[in-house]
């Protein structure tokens, strides 16, 4: 049985690997996308980065990496979102 099959005895237990599995995730995209940042050669600011790790929500993180493939600055993954 693998533990993504597991029925948790409660819900608070369940809940808390939920989100544990879900910040993994998110921290991964983060990782990837400044990874792509700097395989292409493009400088990335303290700010950019802290907005980059700081995300939280995998889609949104999905969205930006998307984008960082054609950037040509690290400002332009966020496509003109203002703070988003």
């Amino acid at each position: 049985m693998q533990l993504k099959d597991y029925e948790f005895k409660t819900e608070f237990v369940g809940r808390l690997f939920r989100e544990g599995k879900a910040e993994g995730k998110a921290e991964g995209k983060a990782e990837a996308l400044l990874t792509v940042l700097g395989a292409r050669g493009i400088e990335v600011s303290e700010e950019v980065r802290r907005r980059i790790e700081d995300a939280t929500e995998p889609d949104l993180l999905d969205v930006w990496l998307g984008r960082a493939v054609g950037a040509e600055r690290a400002e332009d993954v966020f496509g003109g979102q203002g703070r988003a």
